[in-house]
């Protein structure tokens, strides 16, 4: 499925010699869950390859059981909210919520509030939670590709978060538009998360995460919660939405995935105790989010066999999981930042996720020219020597710099308009408008802000690259 698990398979696979080979596609993928799939078996699936082990089948009882769990925590906090009546249409959760809980101190609302006020029950390391938010960061043009391509187009192999998307209308919005917004609005989450610990001053910091972070994560988890109800509410809702289980793929998309992203984009693997650092700190954001198992999240090999366990049991592409890679691809083609056509954009979705999945998906780049071939690869080099880059000049300084880029193109988007996390209702028009401006006639504001720096980066970046690549060629 991804090419980083083509060089020796999943950390679970070591030698495949005399191992029983069990090859699974998403026809006889059901039947074999049905009879059991035996331990130390050779699994291979949408070009994913990995050794089934006792772990594995632990977690598919987990699981399973977790898909009957939402969040109990938020969905009493949401309940009370709305009986109350203090929710008003284009409110903001997080206002009403506060509100409710200073009027209301022995509320769900105030047990919400006071959980996301204190560290986490396990230990949180803070210093490895500051160096995943600094390789997310220091490679924010290869991990926000890792993250659009593989994390969100990939995430719609699987049928049944599909349908709850479907049912929002979040990411399969017809209109190329607002589901540009949306991507947009599920970064400014993730770079709200990755503000630094003392963002908001000294000493504000809990678990690691700097009080922005933890508001925006709130938000987002009310928001789950309130559409969870409103779901449950529909005759033809099966189960628990956003349960437990989907909140793991979700937390598995923005942190495993996107390590695997960035690994096939610069054919290497990176450094073990980065990977570490980051799968780390998404455990400490995914117990903000409501996740109530974080030893299925808590290291890069417990990581790597969920996922692996997760794949197994609900990816199954489908037509729906065609027609949302389609749109989200059409949204992005010819779109700033980027206005890469649509053949760029499938060929990094290749890239990323593999040849099996993308056609799986619908993604194909037989019509590609060669002319974008040609830039594809320089895209890749490109994004090679910036890696290289980031290595030798530090990732603190590429951090710092990407960090304050992205955080002025989200406050020049949503500085009028409260965003998704958080909001109900809303002037959708506006949004949109804001966003066009922003990306279109806004870039002047940004060159004017951070110009002068970014020359000077690029000049000196692309001298010491073209120095290193020609004392490697001689």
């Amino acid at each position: 499925m991804f090419p980083a698990y083509e060089k020796g398979g999943s950390l679970y696979a070591g030698p495949c010699r005399n191992i029983p080979l069990l090859e699974l596609n998403p026809s006889n993928i059901d039947g074999a869950l049905r009879r059991g799939l035996e331990q130390n078996h050779l699994i291979t699936y949408l070009g994913l390859r990995f050794v089934w082990t006792r772990q594995h089948s632990k977690n598919l009882v987990i699981l399973d059981d977790l898909q009957k769990i939402g969040d109990p925590l938020a969905d009493a906090c949401i309940a009370e909210i709305l009986a109350s009546g203090e929710l008003k249409r284009g409110g903001d959760f997080l206002e009403s919520v506060e509100a409710h809980a200073n009027s209301h101190p022995s509320s769900s609302c105030s047990d919400l509030l006071a959980f996301m006020s204190r560290p986490p029950d396990f230990e949180v390391d803070e210093d490895a939670v500051e160096k995943g938010k600094l390789l997310f960061l220091s490679l924010l043009p290869i991990s926000s590709l890792a993250l659009l391509h593989l994390s969100l187009i990939g995430g719609f192999s699987a049928p049944q978060i599909n349908k709850t998307l479907n049912s929002t209308g979040y990411l399969t919005n017809s209109n190329p538009k607002s589901v540009r917004l949306r991507l947009f609005e599920t970064f400014k989450m993730i770079s709200d998360a990755m503000t630094a610990s003392d963002f908001d001053g000294p000493n504000t910091s809990i678990g690691g995460l700097s009080p922005t972070a933890i508001n925006s994560i709130t938000k987002v988890r009310l928001l789950h919660a309130f559409v969870r109800q409103n779901l449950l509410k529909k005759p033809q809702t099966v189960g628990i939405p956003i349960n437990q289980t989907e909140l793991i793929v979700t937390s598995l998309s923005f942190s495993q995935n996107v390590l695997l992203g960035i690994e096939s984009l610069l054919g290497s693997p990176l450094p073990p105790q980065n990977k570490s650092s980051y799968v780390h700190l998404w455990k400490t954001i995914s117990h903000y989010i409501g996740i109530t198992s974080p030893s299925l999240i808590s290291s890069p090999i417990c990581s790597t066999v969920s996922l692996e366990t997760i794949l197994i049991t609900l990816v199954r592409p489908d037509r729906t999981s065609e027609i949302a890679a389609a749109t989200v691809l059409e949204a992005v083609s010819e779109s700033p930042p980027f206005k890469w056509p649509r053949g760029i954009h499938a060929k990094i979705c290749r890239k990323v996720m593999g040849l099996d999945l993308s056609a799986a998906l619908g993604i194909s780049t037989f019509n590609v020219t060669w002319k974008v071939n040609i830039r594809f690869y320089i895209i890749l080099s490109l994004l090679k020597i910036y890696s290289t880059l980031v290595s030798y000049i530090g990732p603190s300084y590429f951090s710092n710099l990407n960090g304050r880029i992205s955080r002025a193109i989200m406050s020049d988007i949503f500085s009028d308009y409260k965003t998704f996390n958080g909001v109900r209702g809303g002037n959708q028009i506006e949004k949109l408008k804001r966003m066009e401006e922003v990306l279109e006639g806004g870039k002047i504001k940004r060159e004017r802000r951070f110009g002068t720096v970014k020359v000077w980066a690029g000049a000196i970046g692309f001298a010491v690259g073209g120095y290193i690549i020609i004392r490697k060629l001689t």
